[in-house]
Parts: C-alpha cells; sequence; structure tokens
C-alpha cells in the first residue's frame, strides 16, 4: 500500500523556509511524525478564539512570541500533550449470566442488556450509549449479552469509575427499567480494574499474554493518516503547512472508511465505500508486537505483523505500512 497515491499530483512539494508557526508546531510536538497534528493544534487553539480578521504577518508574529515566551511556550506545548496522550480506550466488561440469587437479568429469561455510566477523575463523566447520568439512559450499549466492549475517550493513566446498568424495555407496557449490576475502578493504560458485584472488567493496557494484547486490536479503527504517510519521501518533501493540506485531501478521500476487528475472528475493512471481510487469527507474538494470519476465499493467505503502541496500532505486510488509531464504535 502506497496511500500517498491518493494525494499525488494535487500537491507539489516546495522549498520554502519554514515559518514561525511551523516552528512553533515543532517545538510543542510529542513526535516527529505528527508536527502536521501539531499544525493543526496551533491553528485551532491559538487563532481560531481570534476569528478570520488576523493578518498572515499578524499570526507569524504571535507565533514567534510564543515560541520565544518561556510561559506561553510551556503551557501549549502541556495542552498539546494532554491532547496527544487522549484517546479512544477499549473496555471489556463481563457479567456473571444469573443474579447473585440465581435469577435471570431479564424478566422473561436471558442475559443482561448493558449500559454503563463513567466519572473520569480531572475529566468529563457520562454515559454509554448515551445521557450525563443514569437517569438519562434509555438503551443499551449490548443487548442480551454477558460480555460487552465499549470505548471511552480521555487521557492515558486517567483514573475511572464505571457503574454497570441493566437496562430493560417492556414494549408491550411500554416500561423502562434500570437495575444497578456493579460498579469498577480503573486506571486507562493499565490490564485491569477492581470491581464490586458479579462484574469484571478488563482493559486493553499491558503485554502480559495473548488476551490482552487481543484485546488491543478488537473493535474499530482508522487510518493515522499523518503517521502512515511520515515515511513517505513526497510527504517528508513538503513543508507543513503542505503536509497538512496533504492530510485534509487524504481524510476527504479516506471519508467513512474504516478496520473492524470483531470478537468472533472477523475482519471488515471499508476502504472508500468497498468493503470486505477476512478472518484472522493469531499466529505468533513476541513482546508487544504478534503476526496476524489473514484468510479470505479466493486468494492465499497473507502475514501481517502488528506492533501495538500507544497510540494505536502498526501493522507491516512487506514494505507496506499502516498505522491505525482506535475510533468509536
Amino acid at each position: 500500500m502506497r496511500a500517498l497515491v491518493l494525494i499525488s499530483g494535487l500537491l507539489a512539494p516546495t522549498l520554502a523556509a519554514a515559518t514561525p508557526c511551523e516552528d512553533l508546531a515543532r517545538a510543542i510536538c510529542p513526535s516527529k511524525d505528527a508536527v502536521g497534528e501539531c499544525y493543526q493544534f496551533v491553528e485551532r487553539e491559538v487563532f481560531k478564539p481570534a476569528g478570520p480578521s488576523v493578518t498572515a504577518t499578524d499570526r507569524q508574529n504571535v507565533c514567534k512570541g510564543i515560541r520565544t515566551g518561556k510561559e506561553a511556550l510551556a503551557e501549549l506545548k502541556a495542552r498539546m500533550l494532554a491532547q496527544w496522550e487522549s484517546r479512544w480506550f477499549l473496555v471489556d466488561v463481563t457479567v456473571e449470566p444469573t443474579k447473585p440469587d440465581g435469577s435471570s437479568w431479564d424478566p422473561e429469561g436471558g442475559l443482561p442488556d448493558l449500559a454503563f455510566c463513567a466519572e473520569i477523575k480531572g475529566g468529563e463523566s457520562g454515559c454509554y450509549p448515551e445521557g450525563r447520568d443514569a437517569e438519562a439512559v434509555s438503551r443499551s450499549v449490548c443487548v442480551d449479552e454477558a460480555r460487552c466492549l465499549f470505548n471511552m475517550f480521555a487521557r492515558r493513566g486517567a483514573t475511572v469509575a464505571v457503574d454497570v446498568l441493566d437496562v430493560d424495555i417492556n414494549d408491550e407496557i411500554d416500561q423502562l427499567t434500570k437495575e444497578h449490576v456493579g460498579t469498577c475502578a480503573f486506571t486507562l493504560g493499565a490490564e485491569r480494574g477492581q470491581c464490586e458485584g458479579p462484574v469484571t472488567v478488563a482493559l486493553e493496557g499491558g503485554d502480559s499474554g495473548a488476551g490482552s494484547l487481543e484485546r488491543r486490536f478488537l473493535g474499530r479503527w482508522v487510518m493515522d493518516i499523518e503517521a502512515t504517510l511520515a515515511r513517505e519521501p513526497e510527504f517528508k518533501a513538503m513543508s507543513i503547512a503542505e503536509r497538512v493540506k496533504a492530510i485534509e485531501v487524504m481524510a476527504k478521500e479516506m471519508a467513512d472508511s474504516y478496520f473492524h476487528f470483531g470478537q468472533d475472528g472477523w475482519l471488515t475493512t471499508v476502504m472508500r465505500g468497498d468493503m470486505k471481510q477476512e478472518r484472522y487469527s493469531i499466529v505468533g507474538m513476541k513482546g508487544a508486537t504478534f503476526t496476524l494470519k489473514l484468510t479470505a476465499t479466493g486468494r492465499a493467505d497473507e502475514a501481517v505483523e502488528v506492533q501495538v503502541t500507544d497510540r494505536g496500532l502498526r501493522l507491516t505486510s512487506g514494505k507496506d505500512l499502516l498505522v491505525l488509531r482506535r475510533a468509536p464504535f
């Protein structure tokens, strides 16, 4: 895969000198492969509040002032780091198939219909799939399931408390009931949490076994465009402002595209409107890198090396590299 083909010819790199705003983006950026993202952060956080009336000269003077001001630079760098360390995290909840007294979760019998309300220390609280608190929840994330995956957006290392709910809807009498199942507390980026009640929680962090690594790639992913293109010579030759334009072009091309690793062993890929499905299985593991075998009817099996990183996944097949970032379900 040479993803840059999608944008080649649309932008011609120039050998212009770096501007003060590009220098500022480099100064606050946690990674050399994300300077475009950091440049977008500067545009959004520094200039968007001022509106479109700021001239090009004024913009460069503002960037130069922040770059040379110790306190202003440190403050902007800290805000960029907070964004960098924030992402979607997978939370894997399992509930006992029956209540502690042996009765069924649903009046008609069956497994619970699960929803979750989370409180993030130092951050926003809310419920999944909807609402600010339990009173506002009217539907479930997983219907008639003892195991449920959901993901939440927060900064790595955040302390989280989650209330697990069983949401029952009786359509015949138009009645909604909610029952508290249990409470779990955990740290995002860890591997496990502690729970009270007939519930356990496992997280995507850690590399102590195949199970924890499996959780690291379950769910939906989208392409990290800049990280995927970062090693392409054409992309490297661009100025930061040109890279941002290239990323924006690519984002439009890739709109609604995603990769989904299911619990059932199926990988679903939607790429620019086309969908394909193939089986995947783990056939090797070394540290935080594992080998997947992809199998589809009508073609030879494909081996893909998957490296788990703090930001997502790096998939390598031959000379091709694809960097993925977790997305909401």
